[in-house]
């Protein structure tokens, strides 16, 4: 399955599977399915949950790989119920193959940052994070300090672990100079990839700058 389908090939994404889910965040007739099993004259069905016909095309062989479908889904977010069928040439069909697209437009954010040990801080986002880098340069864990500049004091990240909606930051040490703050993240490493859910919207900087 591929989403952001328009143009150029070379820039399609794989839509992420999760959860039994394939992920976009493109609605209408973005997504598009690779099938196999088809052959001269067959024709390709895609159902709604209910087995509602949406559309009916002759099936067509590339040159390299196998035919494709684009799949129509609605334009609000929420679980898109999908089947698929190959109808043979004498119009006998086959078994319908079940599916089911999510399609997710909110951004991603960081829910929150405790410390989690002396030199520990887990940050929670709102949701998965699929993709990205987990560079420790990216990072700054903070402690209220009246007297840092901006009220902040910041610490260099040394290590960067987890997946899916956690992480786990590693410092040297905290000074201890006041009440832990939180984490930013601030994507400056010119050869890091920005934090993407499972659909691909990106968690945006929490700062603008250091």
């Amino acid at each position: 399955m591929s989403r952001n389908t328009s143009g150029d090939r070379a820039g399609w994404e794989a839509a992420t599977l999760d959860d039994n889910r394939y992920f976009t965040r493109f609605g209408g007739n973005d997504l598009v399915m690779s099938f196999g099993g088809a052959r001269a004259g067959y024709s390709v069905q895609v159902l709604n949950g209910a087995n509602q016909v949406l559309k009916t095309e002759a099936v067509s062989f590339p040159e390299e790989g196998n035919p494709e479908v684009r799949i129509p889904i609605g334009t609000s977010q929420g679980d898109y119920a999908r089947k698929l069928r190959l109808i043979n040439h004498n119009n006998v069909a086959g078994e319908l193959a079940e599916f089911t697209v999510t399609l997710d437009q909110t951004i991603p954010r960081i829910a929150g940052a405790t410390k989690a040990g002396e030199t520990a801080v887990n940050v929670d986002f709102s949701e998965k994070i699929s993709h990205g880098t987990d560079f420790a340069f990216d990072w700054l864990p903070y402690e209220n300090v009246a007297s840092a500049d901006g009220g902040r004091q910041y610490y260099n990240v040394d290590k960067v672990e987890g997946s899916g909606a956690t992480r786990t930051l590693t410092v040297t040490t905290f000074e201890n100079n006041g009440d832990f703050g939180g984490a930013e993240y601030l994507l400056i490493t010119t050869n890091g990839q920005r934090y993407l859910d499972r659909a691909g919207n990106p968690l945006a900087d929490t700062i603008a700058n250091l």
